[in-house]
């Protein structure tokens, strides 16, 4: 077995990725092509309810702004 590691080859319309001289899919392909992954959901959503809980005042203070304007923010 010859070893060498992760190679990006370049290609006229784009690149692709070699790992230990075989071609193997890429990061964004992978995820733009995949279906939503509810881990990955549920810790964005737990993200937001963390920032809010931490920073009440702040998320308070734009309150009379409107919705979009708190989304936004």
């Amino acid at each position: 077995v010859v070893v060498t590691g992760l190679q990006r080859i370049e290609t006229k319309t784009g690149h692709y990725y070699k790992l230990d001289g075989r071609r193997v899919t890429g990061v964004t392909t992978l995820i733009n092509g995949g279906l939503p992954k509810p881990k990955l959901i549920d810790g964005a959503a737990r993200e937001v309810a963390e920032y809010v809980a931490d920073n009440w005042a702040d998320v308070e203070s734009h309150r009379d702004a409107g919705r979009e304007q708190l989304v936004d923010h």
